[in-house]
C-alpha cells in the first residue's frame, strides 16, 4: 500500500512521468493485478485489496 501512498502523493504534487511510472512498475512488480492499477488511476483511492495470482498450480 505504500505504493500506491506514493503514486497518489505524485499525483498531488505534480511528480514528473518518470517518477511515476516507476511507482507504476513497483506496484506490478508486487504483484498488484493491471486492472487494479487502473482503478488505482481512475478512482485515485488506495487499494485495501487485491488477488495474487501464483505462477503454477498447486
Amino acid at each position: 500500500m505504500e505504493a500506491q501512498s506514493e503514486y497518489l502523493l505524485l499525483r498531488e504534487t505534480g511528480g514528473t512521468a518518470t517518477q511515476t511510472e516507476g511507482i507504476l512498475e513497483r506496484l506490478r512488480l508486487a504483484g498488484m493485478p493491471e486492472a487494479d492499477i487502473r482503478r488505482l488511476i481512475a478512482t485515485q483511492k488506495i487499494q485495501t485489496r487485491f488477488t495474487l495470482k501464483a505462477p503454477i498450480d498447486a
